[in-house]
Parts: structure tokens; sequence; C-alpha cells
């Protein structure tokens, strides 16, 4: 056994900066991830399931090893080790670190002066932006908060506009 790394990263952070100017504010968060790795999925042909369009790249020809990792396709049946070797070797280990944009939010507080003829406490606008970019140290660019622990990629994560305000009396 080889260690190749650790799946929870042993160094995260993030930062959080506001400004504020009069009534206005601006506000960015990002979040860093560091000394961590992930999988890479490789499919296993030799099963009825596997579905992968990567086993189209699978080993065909001597040489083919040159340039792919997928085996060629069994012809003895199922067989465990295998795929499990195939799945789990140290050639699907990448790196996970990675810094994610995670939040602007722009707004601002109406002036008190136009609240009280109205009877009113506060009055704040923000418009809000999540999950805006990030950035992977891995040579396919992929999001490990979206890869599975076996190396399976799901859904990207959606950006999240909004729109806030708050009225208080």
């Amino acid at each position: 056994m080889k260690k190749l790394g650790v799946t929870k990263a042993p160094w995260t952070g993030g930062l959080i900066q506001e400004v504020r100017v009069r009534q206005f504010f601006a506000r960015v968060a990002m979040t860093f991830n560091f000394g961590t790795v992930m999988r890479d999925y490789r499919p296993y042909p030799g099963s009825d399931t596997e579905t992968s369009a990567l086993v189209a790249d699978r080993w065909r020809k001597p040489g083919d090893e040159l340039t792919t990792d997928i085996p060629r396709i069994a012809t003895g049946g199922a067989n465990t080790y295998r795929e499990f070797v195939t799945r789990y070797s140290s050639n699907s280990i990448m790196s996970a670190d990675n810094v994610r944009l995670s939040e602007v939010m722009v707004g601002f507080n109406l002036p008190n002066q136009y609240l009280k003829r109205y009877g009113l406490g506060t009055f704040t606008m923000t418009l809000q932006v999540q999950n805006i970019a990030y950035w992977a140290r891995n040579k396919y660019h992929l999001d490990p908060s979206v890869v599975s622990f076996d190396g399976r990629i799901g859904n990207p994560l959606p950006k999240i506009y909004s729109c806030n305000l708050s009225l208080n009396f």
C-alpha cells in the first residue's frame, strides 16, 4: 500500500471582505481547500451496467496502454478483482485542491430621514450571487464538491441569484 493523500483537506479556510460607503455596502466571500485528493472515475468495461462514454477510449490493440488507462472489454465474464484494480488504482488519484468564489453581495440601506416620515425603522435591499466561480488544481478542472468518492461526476453547483428586501417597522 502506498499513501497517496487524504480526502479531507488538512488546510481549509476562507476570506470575507465587506466594504461600506455611506448607505451602500458590498461583500465578497471566498473559501479554499488544500492538501486533499480525489479519484478520477475509471470505467470497468466488463459488465453490462457500464454506460460511461469513456469506454470508447479503452484498450483495443497492443500499444493502446500508452494512451489510455481504460482496460479492454473482459471476455471471461465478471472479475471483481480486475474491476477493483481498474477503479481504485493509483493512476485515478488527482488533486482536489480548490479555491471558490462563493458569494458576492451588493446592497444599500435607505437613510432614516426618508423612513421616519412613513413610520418605518429600516429598509435594506441586497443583490446576491452564490457559487460564482472556482479554480481546481487538476488536469480536468473538475469541481471537487461534485465528485463522489469513486470519481463519478455529479451535476455542477448552480449559480444562485437573489434579491432581498428587508423592511422593519
